[in-house]
């Protein structure tokens, strides 16, 4: 068994554009593609997982609670939340002829607190995370030029979950 990890951690910053990022990220899927190539391996199973930070918010609970439950429920019980988290899953289809896949797509949305080193400040913060895999149960060996595409259609899936949960 053969296992590739690709994750992105995406704050908010002006210093990488994401022009930066989509560079990089062709030269992790080239690279993949060559490692698949090179190794003879077969695989059966990808996965693509980003993972977004929203600090620009002064009470990251309230903020989303407010955004995704209704207004008698911001009185009682989400009336003070500390912390919340939200997840989701969805099984659908996506892709263009020649690389559709059939996919498992997680959403978790949750507040917590980022922690950095040195003197002990701590800021509350929401993160993102929008994991997309393909199937379990299919055991078809995906074709190495779908490898590719599958990351690049599976980044503007990324993007599509971090508009609806982020409104960004």
């Amino acid at each position: 068994m053969c296992m590739w990890t690709m994750k992105w951690l995406e704050l908010p910053t002006t210093v990488k554009p994401e022009e930066y990022a989509a560079e990089h990220r062709q030269l992790a899927y080239d690279h993949l593609t060559q490692l698949v190539e090179a190794l003879g391996v077969k695989p059966i199973r990808m996965a693509s997982v980003a993972f977004w930070g929203l600090s620009e918010v002064g009470d990251p609970a309230k903020w989303v609670a407010g955004r995704f439950f209704r207004e008698d429920l911001l009185k009682e019980p989400f009336n003070r939340p500390e912390t919340l988290e939200i997840h989701s899953h969805k099984v659908f289809s996506f892709g263009s002829a020649g690389a559709s896949f059939q996919v498992n797509s997680w959403a978790r949305l949750k507040t917590e607190e980022l922690v950095q080193p040195g003197p002990r400040l701590a800021k509350k913060v929401i993160t993102l995370t929008s994991d997309i895999n393909t199937l379990a149960e299919s055991r078809e060996i995906i074709a190495l030029a779908s490898l590719s595409a599958f990351f690049a259609q599976t980044w503007e899936q990324h993007g599509n979950v971090r508009r609806l949960y982020l409104g960004q």
